[in-house]
């Protein structure tokens, strides 16, 4: 099966570079940049393809998805290569020149290389070598959505962000809430795993895997070079250092899989440095007005990427846009104008940004995300003092990535093109600190309600802006060591022979960074399963046990290998389309997105609330009073809703423990159904595990 994971590895790195990739080289932006910008173009124009195809009642594959984008750069290439080649049409010298969307150099290609050679390898020894056999999942609340969004759109062919469910086609009749007419979703992570499951026919949770390894190994770090590209257009060796830095920090991206599966936003937050890349760009200082037309509207199409992977990356982009504008206001009329007149529009400019942003506070389709409530997990004093050791939620302190980052910070003040760096990181900090530690007042969902109070989400933001300035530190203190070295040479040697003590410097510090960050994580890889933590590990290699933990099929109490492969005979032996009645806490949640199972329960929450279907409340009361004569209308739930059989994963288990949302009084019904309950027939039996026919339906109603 790791033949069809590398596989599909492949696939999603062709779906997620192949267009955009094509399209900005048309259009003669060079190589590196191009790349890095490609997943804005391609992830949009998949998300369209799925909307027009839904709309039009088309069904959707990963050909009819894919192909079409890709058909139409293929054609704009060769259309402007023609024009290129066609002695009539050029213009002059000026349109001939290839314009650049970044100041590019000899070292563009090679230190891109870097953040690539960087991203697969920790992203292997990170992620890829922890993992339980390629198909291997964590049980958690978000992935329960995430694996049913991808079945439900592979088996439906509707991939459309605009119309998700979790019950697909004829299914819509027995969902509980009776909501599969559809609602929005931002689904353009499903809808790369989607296109791997629809073109090489693998297991939805190994897709998972393929779509997350790409995402972190090669567009996260491809992204960075982005944002680091454009911020030190003249500092190559603080964008080098950046390959090294961008995968260091525990919060961003590793803490969105292991510890918060949060896949959505996981890409989401891995583009948003290359948005911020191409606004920055379309609005910065430029040679050419073509090179701003082509920033702009790839910035526009990475607006609809990021409403369509997870919209409160938008904001997250606002945080670190507002303060490249106000410095970018200050520096083109302080010249000219005086600083007390550019300080006055920079003033305006701030007060126009904190009206959008209470404005949108306050409109009404925010309210379901702004007024979400997340209890602190720390005192202010703890969230300051995360924020100061690179730590954030309560993690190990990464005390290397700390000194940099102060160091980042203090190069960042006192360089003024580098100061808007600092503000948007201390902004985000101060974010982070609110939503971590305070109470439910207006205040913390004023400023981090965009991100539903979230300190995960929070903290990978601030992470992403720390990236920088932990460079811009690392290349402070190779120059620092580059002085020493070079003075203590030249004293020693006496000038008697030439050496560069800085590139040798810089070099010697790269690698005992890489040592000192990666170093334990990656002596540890592959870890034991279900080993002890270690107190003495460092942050990586803390999280490097977790992924391993997590990832164990045979460690996990709610639905693990056994329950996995008792579900798999229940679907050989009724088959795809009958409908199996189940008690989702006894970790059946997972049998529809993971195994294919048509599982009537398929939500994590929400039962015994408003909006449920009266055939639902009837089975989860009362299903074993079914041949009784005090509840017809169990008999009729069943024979409207077409349910044939029964199942139960943990027969008297504790359900409460890996499942918190569960109430016993609210599954009396399906939980107090044995053996010898009149009106079901045994079928299959093991251990705790049973599989029902249920046969005493007729005469009861």
């Amino acid at each position: 099966m790791w033949i069809e994971f590398w596989g599909a590895c492949a696939l999603a790195c062709a779906l997620l570079f192949a267009p955009g990739f094509v399209v900005l080289r048309a259009l003669r932006v060079s190589v590196a940049p191009s790349f890095a910008l490609a997943p804005l173009l391609s992830i949009a124009a998949y998300g369209v393809m799925g909307m027009i195809l839904a709309w039009v009642g088309v069904p959707a594959t990963t050909a009819t998805v894919a192909l079409p984008p890709l058909g139409a750069s293929l054609v704009l290439l060769a259309v402007l290569a023609h024009r290129r080649r066609d002695p009539d049409r050029r213009v002059g010298a000026t349109a001939a020149k290839a314009p650049e969307l970044f100041v590019s150099g000899a070292h563009e290609l090679p230190i891109f290389c870097l953040y690539v050679v960087m991203g697969v390898a920790v992203t292997c020894v990170m992620l890829v070598s922890n993992l339980d056999g390629p198909a291997s999942f964590i049980q958690a609340w978000d992935n329960v959505a995430h694996f049913n969004l991808v079945r439900s759109m592979s088996e439906s062919h509707v991939w459309s962000t605009l119309t998700t469910t979790y019950y697909p086609g004829v299914a819509a009749g027995i969902d509980p809430f009776a909501s599969s007419t559809g609602s929005y979703y931002p689904v353009a992570w499903h809808l790369v795993a989607v296109m791997l499951v629809d073109a090489l026919g693998v297991p939805v949770t190994l897709a998972a895997n393929a779509t997350n390894v790409v995402i972190v190994a090669l567009v996260y770090p491809s992204s960075a070079y982005a944002l680091l590209r454009v911020a030190f257009p003249r500092r190559q060796r603080v964008v080098a250092y950046g390959a090294l830095c961008c995968l260091a920090f525990a919060s961003f991206p590793w803490n969105m899989i292991v510890r918060w599966t949060l896949y959505p936003n996981l890409m989401s937050f891995a583009l948003l440095p290359a948005e911020a890349a191409a606004l920055m760009a379309a609005i910065g200082p430029s040679r050419s007005a073509r090179t701003r037309l082509i920033a702009a509207s790839v910035s526009l199409c990475g607006g609809v990427t990021l409403f369509l992977t997870q919209p409160n990356a938008v904001f997250s982009v606002a945080i670190l846009l507002v303060p490249y504008l106000a410095w970018r206001l200050w520096e083109h009329h302080a010249p000219a104008i005086g600083g007390r007149r550019a300080l006055g529009y920079v003033a305006l400019f701030l007060g126009l940004a904190a009206l959008v942003w209470v404005t949108l506070y306050q409109a009404p389709f925010m309210q379901a995300v702004v007024q979400y409530f997340w209890q602190p997990m720390m005192g202010l004093h703890d969230a300051v003092e995360g924020v100061l050791d690179a730590s954030f939620v309560g993690g190990k302190s990464q005390s290397a990535l700390a000194l940099l980052l102060l160091l980042g910070v203090v190069a960042g003040c006192v360089r003024p093109c580098n100061r808007w760096l600092v503000a948007s990181f201390a902004f985000s900090a101060v974010l982070f600190v609110v939503a971590v530690s305070g109470d439910d007042v207006p205040l913390k969902h004023l400023l981090a309600g965009f991100w539903y109070t979230d300190p995960y989400r929070v903290a990978a933001m601030t992470a992403i802006y720390a990236v920088p300035l932990a460079s811009l530190g690392l290349q402070v203190t190779a120059d620092g060591a580059g002085r020493v070295v070079s003075a203590l040479t030249d004293r020693l040697l006496a000038g008697r022979f030439r050496i560069a003590p800085q590139r040798v410097v810089s070099i010697v510090l790269a690698a005992l960074f890489v040592v000192g960050v990666f170093g334990a994580a990656a002596a540890a890889a592959p870890c034991t399963a279900q080993a002890g933590a270690d107190d003495d590990a460092d942050e990586l290699a803390a999280i490097s046990q977790q992924m391993v933990n997590k990832n164990y099929a045979g460690g996990r109490a709610g639905y693990n290998a056994e329950k996995s492969a008792f579900v798999d005979q229940v679907l050989a032996l009724v088959g795809p389309d009958a409908v199996v009645l189940n008690e989702p806490y006894d970790g059946s949640v997972y049998a529809y997105g993971v195994n294919g199972l048509n599982a009537y329960y398929r939500y994590m929450s929400g039962y015994g609330t408003g909006g449920e279907t009266r055939q639902s409340r009837s089975l989860r009361l009362a299903l074993s009073k079914l041949c009784g004569l005090s509840r017809p209308d169990v008999a009729s739930a069943l024979a409207q809703d077409d349910v044939q059989y029964l199942m139960i994963l943990d027969q008297y288990g504790d359900l409460g423990g890996q499942f918190p949302p569960y109430e016993p009084a609210q599954w009396i019904g399906i939980e107090s159904v044995t053996d010898e309950t009149p009106g079901f027939e045994v079928l299959l039996s093991q251990g705790r595990m049973r599989l029902y026919r249920i046969v005493g339906t007729q005469g009861t109603e």
